[in-house]
């Protein structure tokens, strides 16, 4: 997503669900566990779907959720709001990369 050198990263292992209404506000179907994953950098996704003429998304966080059993992303998203609430998922653990 445009950041090869990604500056931290977060992830927290909770339900799909807690991660959805967390991150977007939204409701999924299925509950399954997932890890909930924060990278900071400075990102862009040049392959949105977007209208003509209109920007791509960008932002200082990107986010995702992976099924621990398949390794499949299941949604992702980019931002420029910080996720201040993760702890409320679960135990939180932070990297920093190189």
């Amino acid at each position: 997503m445009g950041d090869s050198n990604p500056t931290s990263a977060q992830y927290v292992l909770t339900t799909r669900q807690a991660a959805e209404s967390l991150v977007a506000g939204d409701h999924v179907h299925t509950n399954p566990e997932v890890y909930l994953v924060v990278l900071h950098g400075h990102f862009s996704d040049p392959g949105a779907r977007v209208p003509p003429g209109a920007p791509i998304p960008t932002g200082t966080q990107i986010n995702f959720t992976i099924d621990p059993v398949t390794q499949q992303i299941l949604d992702f998203g980019i931002s420029n709001q910080s996720l201040s609430d993760l702890p409320t998922l679960g135990q939180v653990q932070s990297l920093t990369l190189p």
